[in-house]
C-alpha cells in the first residue's frame, strides 16, 4: 500500500472507531515537514499526535497491517485518556487532608528484606514477614494509582500511625475480602490451607487482616507455619512430626529462585494460638547455638 493511500484509509478507519458524535476530531495535520495523525477530544482536553510515516512504518512491517496500527492509536488515546482521568482524580484530593484520603486508603504486604530503599520512601509497619505499606488509592477503570503515605503526609492528617494503618486495613478488607482455600496434604498428614483475597489480581495482604490468623488456627486444629509463597499468596500449614520449618525454607528457597520477581520473604513464620503471635522459625544454625 502507498504512502497516500495508507494515511486515506487509516484516516476513514479511525473516524469510525473515533466518531464525531462521542466528541472526537480525527485529522491530518503537517508541521515542520512532517505529516501527524491527530486525536482530539476537546471536550477531554486530550489530543494524541502521531507521525504518519512512523504508523507507516509500522504498517509494512509483515506482522502487521493497517488494523494493527488502527489497534496502536486506539491504545494511544486510552492511555493519554487514562492520564488526564487519573489528573483529575488527583486533583480532587487533598493529599494532606485525612477526611480528603480516609476512604481512599488501602494497605499492601511488601517484600521488606532487601527492599529498604523502597520502605524509606514512606511510612510502613514491619511484620515478621514482609512489611505492611499504607498508601492513597486512586481508582483507574478496573485498576488503581497509588501514592504512598509520607511521614509529612501523616503529620498532617493529625493522627497516629496505629490509627492509620487500621483505617487502611479495614478498607483493604472491605474492598478485597479474605479468601482461604483448602489444600490436600495427606501424604503428609496435616491440614493446609492457602490464603489470598478475592480479587482478580490476588494478594498475600489477606493474611494480616485481623481475625484470619486466628480462623486459620481453628480449620486446622492447631498451631502451624506459615510459608509466604510469593506477592499473590501464603500457606498456613499444620504442625506436625513429617514436617519441619527447615525442610519448608529450603523449598521456600528454591520457589524464590524460580520466581525472583514474586517473592515476598525467605522467612519461615510460626502461629502459636495461646500467645496470638506471629514469630520468624528459628534455623538449625542457630537452635545449635543457643543451647
Amino acid at each position: 500500500m502507498e504512502y497516500q493511500e495508507f494515511k486515506q484509509k487509516l484516516l476513514e478507519e479511525l473516524k469510525g472507531v473515533f466518531s464525531q458524535e462521542q466528541g472526537y476530531e480525527v485529522s491530518e495535520q503537517n508541521g515542520q515537514g512532517e505529516d501527524f495523525l491527530k486525536v482530539r477530544h476537546p471536550g477531554k482536553e486530550m489530543e494524541a499526535a502521531m507521525p504518519m510515516s512512523s504508523l507507516y512504518r509500522i504498517s509494512e512491517f509483515p506482522e502487521h497491517d493497517l488494523h494493527s496500527v488502527v489497534e496502536l492509536v486506539q491504545e494511544t488515546v486510552q492511555g493519554a485518556e487514562q492520564v488526564l482521568e487519573v489528573s483529575e482524580k488527583i486533583r480532587s484530593i487533598d493529599m494532606k487532608s485525612y477526611e480528603s484520603v480516609k476512604s481512599l486508603l488501602m494497605v499492601e504486604l511488601e517484600r521488606s528484606e532487601q527492599n529498604g530503599a523502597f520502605l524509606s520512601e514512606g511510612i510502613y509497619e514491619k511484620q515478621a514477614f514482609g512489611a505492611l505499606v499504607p498508601y492513597v488509592s486512586v481508582p483507574l477503570g478496573e485498576g488503581e494509582v497509588r501514592a504512598r503515605i509520607t511521614p509529612d503526609m501523616l503529620e498532617s492528617y493529625g493522627i497516629t500511625q496505629k490509627e492509620l494503618m487500621e483505617q487502611a486495613m479495614g478498607n483493604t478488607q472491605t474492598a478485597k475480602p479474605p479468601r482461604i482455600i483448602k489444600y490436600d496434604m495427606e501424604k503428609t498428614g496435616t491440614v493446609c490451607y492457602g490464603v489470598t483475597d478475592q480479587r482478580r489480581g490476588m494478594s498475600a495482604t489477606a493474611v494480616m487482616y485481623p481475625g484470619v490468623m486466628e480462623e486459620l488456627r481453628q480449620k486446622i486444629g492447631s498451631d502451624y507455619y506459615v510459608v509466604p509463597l510469593n506477592q499473590r499468596e501464603v500457606i498456613a500449614i499444620g504442625k506436625n512430626e513429617n514436617i519441619t520449618a527447615d525442610t519448608l525454607r529450603k523449598a521456600l528457597r528454591e520457589e524464590n529462585r524460580k520466581h525472583p520477581n514474586e517473592w515476598i520473604s525467605s522467612k519461615i513464620c510460626e502461629y502459636n494460638g495461646e500467645e496470638k503471635k506471629l514469630s520468624v522459625c528459628k534455623t538449625e544454625k542457630t537452635r545449635k547455638q543457643e543451647r
